[in-house]
């Protein structure tokens, strides 16, 4: 019997996904909502010091826990478009073998 690899006995990414939405969705209900006081200084928004307060639990349900995904790609719309079209491109550039040309690396130097 042929023993699998750690490779392959990896769940799928979006199996680890739902995994994790799943877990913290549970951890709404576990853990205790909090919040700290902010003040603006030169501009930026900083935490004040000992200044966290327990507020009013909201765990979600199981409708919102399927809901957070297409949220989650409403809000990451712009780095998600990024990332996909910085890797179009580049697998485009990896197939036409355009670095390796403009490079010069798939020539042949005759006499070196």
């Amino acid at each position: 019997m042929k023993r699998k690899s750690i490779f392959e006995r990896i769940p799928h990414a979006i199996t680890m996904l739902f995994g994790i939405i799943v877990l913290v969705s549970i951890l709404t209900y576990i853990l205790p909502a909090g919040t700290y006081e902010r003040i603006i200084v030169d501009g930026r928004s900083r935490v004040v010091p000992n200044s966290y307060k327990i507020i009013a639990s909201t765990p979600i349900n199981v409708l919102d826990m399927f809901k957070a995904i297409p949220l989650g790609f409403k809000a990451g719309v712009e780095i998600i478009f990024i990332v996909l079209a910085g890797g179009i491109m580049f697998g485009f550039m990896e197939k036409s073998k355009a670095i390796e040309n403009a490079v010069g690396s798939n020539c042949i130097f005759y006499g070196l």
